[in-house]
């Protein structure tokens, strides 16, 4: 059983165990990703107590169909009765949403879109995908050291890059080149590469400004 079938099958166990909710409407990427396995800007997936559908546009439908196998998938109509059929074909009678991510506008449209299926926005699948997602899989903990390797190779390599001469922008290109060409899948935010002055904006960005004998980088 692989990890995204279990975090699927764990949601849903939740589910059935739940007396405020049957189903979850996730439409962040990362809780998205989560679940699926599948990076994407656009779509949601749709989990009931017995089905689950990940939903998403034609620009990833054809990838999505051929790496996301632990749940149906389908490509997104302009409306978006798709979701209030799917829900209330699996007999679905609250619905709930990530309260914390989801905007005002998204829950106006579907709030509007699920008719007679009321939605709960207490924050309960918010706490439940949390809860899941506190403990690591035998799959995360290797990804995580994977990554503590790349970023600990990236910090060596750059040491012995960093002079004086070299601008912030080749030292953040450097460290991305470094990171992309030896696993990384991306990364989790743009590159952090400032020197002398500059380190006083801790999430400063990174300049021609030349590296200096003195400098703090």
């Amino acid at each position: 059983m692989g990890m995204v079938f279990t975090m699927i099958k764990e949601l849903q166990f939740l589910l059935k165990n739940s007396e405020n909710i049957d189903s979850a409407l996730i439409v962040s990427p990362e809780n998205r990703r989560y679940f699926t396995e599948f990076p994407s800007s656009d779509g949601f997936l749709l989990v009931t107590r017995d089905d689950a559908v990940f939903i998403t546009d034609s620009r990833y439908i054809e990838a999505a169909e051929n790496k996301v196998t632990e749940c149906k998938t389908a490509l997104q109509k302009r409306e978006i009765s798709q979701v209030y059929d799917f829900f209330k074909s699996n007999g679905a009678e609250k619905v709930g949403i990530e309260a914390s991510r989801m905007t005002v506008s998204e829950l106006a449209k579907f709030d509007n879109a699920l008719k007679d299926i009321s939605i709960d926005f207490s924050g309960e699948l918010d706490n439940m995908i949390d809860a899941l997602r506190m403990v690591k899989s035998e799959s995360e903990i290797e990804k995580i050291k994977k990554a503590q390797k790349i970023a600990e190779g990236a910090f060596d390599d750059i040491c012995g890059f960093i002079k004086p001469g070299v601008t912030e922008k080749e030292i953040a290109l450097r460290l991305e080149y470094y990171m992309l060409t030896h696993g990384a899948e991306g990364l989790s935010f743009e590159t952090i590469a400032v020197s002398g002055k500059n380190t006083s904006m801790p999430h400063g960005v990174p300049t021609d400004k030349k590296i200096e004998v003195g400098d703090f980088v």
